[in-house]
């Protein structure tokens, strides 16, 4: 048709989208220095949010506490902080529950990601209900029944479903659907490629709830080496959505014989 993809499906709430830096805790959970030079970077590049994820984070409450400490002081108040707990609490409820409170009274976080196991959709909802900041989740998650029963008994904050993993555009926009019914916002997961980010623009763009790109910072030359086209970050913390035909992305062929993996 010669169209975006956002005009294909359902036209554009927004040009733009606001982003946020996605990257890791350190290793280390005594690594201070490394989240004050990881917030001090989101600062530079002109993000209004960022979140942390994985690597040292649920070691202890302490250093927990400490490494947010870190990233809140480089921060500033304003800055969104989110958590990505990366399931670390396990099957725990109550701690994820204490700590979690504790966490967020001190940081003034804006979503902590995947507490609990993802099957544990009691446990969401328990935490939800305890929790005073969002409590969010489903990159684990695949179909749209799965969400509709996440959404509904988990009693999430928003969804986080993963383009490359439940069922593609048309899927997504089914599970969107589903967060919109229910009143809570559309986050669509992408730790990956700029495939995936410029899927992800268009269905922010086209999906009313969905006020937040998630945008990868880590250095990954699959990250940032496998289409020609960049998507830049504005002074404002905004991604401009591609106007080209389809996801409006052009594959760098040699980056893919590069990387790929012989069958």
């Amino acid at each position: 048709t010669g169209k975006p993809l956002h005009k294909l499906i359902g036209g554009a709430h927004r040009e733009s989208v606001r982003a946020y830096a996605s990257t890791l805790f350190p290793d280390d959970p005594t690594d201070t220095g490394t989240m004050r030079d990881r917030a001090r970077s989101a600062l530079g590049d002109d993000f209004t949010a960022i979140k942390f994820g994985w690597g040292g984070f649920g070691d202890a409450y302490e250093t927990d506490r400490e490494l947010l400490a870190a990233a809140r002081d480089e921060l500033g108040e304003e800055f969104d902080l989110m958590v990505d707990a990366g399931m670390v609490w396990g099957r725990d409820v109550k701690r994820a529950i204490k700590d979690g409170t504790r966490l967020d009274e001190a940081f003034d976080l804006y979503w902590i990601e995947e507490p609990v196991y993802a099957d544990n959709v009691e446990g969401y909802a328990k935490i939800a209900r305890n929790c005073p900041t969002r409590i969010v989740g489903g990159e684990e998650e695949y179909a749209s029944y799965g969400f509709r029963d996440f959404i509904h008994r988990g009693e999430v904050d928003g969804v986080q479903p993963d383009v490359a993993r439940s069922g593609g555009i048309t899927h997504m926009n089914k599970i969107a659907a589903l967060a919109q019914e229910a009143g809570i916002p559309f986050f669509p997961h992408g730790y990956s490629t700029d495939i995936v980010v410029a899927a992800n623009l268009h269905l922010c763009a086209a999906t009313e709830n969905a006020p937040l790109l998630e945008y990868c910072v880590e250095d990954s030359p699959l990250r940032w080496e496998l289409i020609e086209e960049d998507f830049p970050v504005d002074d404002d913390g905004y991604v401009e959505v591609p106007d080209d035909p389809g996801l409006g992305i052009t594959i760098d062929w040699d980056t893919v014989e590069t990387y790929r993996t012989e069958l």
